[in-house]
């Protein structure tokens, strides 16, 4: 029987629903995760993300949420 190795990756992502459209996430991100549509942000670039989670420290609405993603 062979293993099949599993990876697990957190991703940064914007709860739309508590998005006030202030762009701190998008001042504080220095890899350019984030970036507007409209009057919200979003996480377009997230696969770049290195961790450092400044976004979801600065975010004054709690906006910036983490999951973890498996993949095998």
């Amino acid at each position: 029987m062979q293993s099949t190795p599993i990876s697990l990756f957190i991703e940064v992502y914007v709860d739309p629903s508590l998005c006030i459209g202030c762009r701190t996430c998008i001042d504080e991100c220095s890899m350019g995760v984030f970036e507007m549509d409209g009057d919200k942000a979003y996480a377009v670039h997230a696969s770049v993300c290195i961790g450092c989670f400044k976004c979801r420290e600065f975010c004054p609405n709690h906006a910036i949420q983490t999951r973890w993603i498996m993949r095998a």
